[in-house]
């Protein structure tokens, strides 16, 4: 029940918290990790492929899932969200390039990370942490909350979603090029509930 609540707050624009990184600390087990999986600067410098290549990586290590396979669940999740708002768009997940669900866990581990060193830390360096992992998920999550969000629009087009009112007005969501995790609400929950021991590759761990 906690990682369905945590997804709903997050799906609405709330903020993860300390509190819940540390929810998912004793979830993962984090102490028994092998540090040689956790993710490192090699997920955050460097060509934009090169990035991919090592976060698809850790991701595979943990759940053993491809990038073809990330690819695959957003590309059904998408499918969900415009047939649950009868949207008639089309593309946006048709690349292993447009995932974005793999980052947002390795970008979560990383920030459990230095919550789980924070004893050692300056507080800042936690602080600032997490700001950045709202950022990131945020980014991620309005993207594709405004994209099932739908409103009228005139007589001729009828409704058309946020994303595209907000768009078309100049409005940028998000940062530009970022990529957006569909039907965020869903998605979120079967993100969320991997990082749980029980579903982690038992190699991950030290014992």
């Amino acid at each position: 029940m906690y990682f369905l609540r945590l997804a709903l707050n997050l799906s609405v624009g709330k903020p993860i918290q300390l509190d819940d990184l540390k929810q998912i600390l004793s979830s993962l087990d984090f102490g028994e990790i092998k540090q040689s999986h956790l993710p490192n600067q090699a997920t955050i410098i460097g060509k934009p492929s090169e990035r991919k290549k090592a976060i698809f990586q850790i991701a595979e290590n943990f759940w053993g899932l491809t990038a073809t396979d990330w690819l695959n669940l957003e590309a059904d999740w998408q499918t969900q969200a415009r047939k649950s708002i009868d949207s008639d768009e089309t593309g946006g997940k048709d690349e292993t390039d447009d995932v974005i669900s793999a980052e947002l866990l390795v970008r979560i581990i990383a920030t459990s990370s230095v919550v789980w060193q924070q004893g050692q830390l300056p507080t800042l360096i936690t602080i600032e942490a997490i700001h950045a992992l709202n950022q990131a998920l945020g980014d991620a999550i309005v993207k594709g909350r405004t994209r099932m969000q739908k409103v009228p629009y005139d007589n001729e087009r009828g409704w058309i979603t946020v994303y595209s009112y907000l768009r078309q007005s100049g409005v940028m969501v998000g940062t530009g090029g970022g990529k957006y995790l569909p039907n965020p609400e869903v998605s979120l929950f079967y993100l969320l509930k991997l990082l749980d021991r029980q579903v982690i590759n038992p190699e991950v761990y030290n014992i």
